[in-house]
């Protein structure tokens, strides 16, 4: 299907500008489920217009993107951020893990010199 089927053009249109949305949603989300929500609901939107941006030609799928660039970028963005939270809580835990073993050490009187 390599025709130019405006159905399908406002198809990717609108699902592009869902992904926004919900990409806001989860900047706005109160809670973490509710963030999580629509971080969900936004990679869907994507990759639902992702694959809709693939069924048009070539000349047609250049126009989406842009849009789908920032789309990517975005969720890229997002999903290293929380790697990186992640990896601190992760060190955090490890250093308050270290922290109680010293303390520990230190209060334990048979390690006592």
């Amino acid at each position: 299907m390599h025709n130019a089927d405006p159905e399908l053009l406002k198809l990717i249109r609108n699902e592009v500008s869902v992904a926004n949305t919900f990409l806001e949603t989860y900047r706005l989300a109160s809670t973490q489920d509710h963030a999580v929500q629509a971080l969900r609901n936004a990679r869907m939107a994507f990759e639902t217009a992702t694959k809709f941006v693939d069924r048009l030609t070539p000349e047609l799928a250049e126009s989406f993107q842009p849009d789908l660039r920032r789309l990517r970028d975005s969720l890229s963005g997002i999903a290293k951020a929380k790697q990186n939270e992640n990896a601190a809580i992760s060190e955090s835990g490890q250093q308050s893990r270290r922290t109680v073993v010293a303390t520990r050490l230190l209060q334990d009187p048979s390690r006592e010199p």
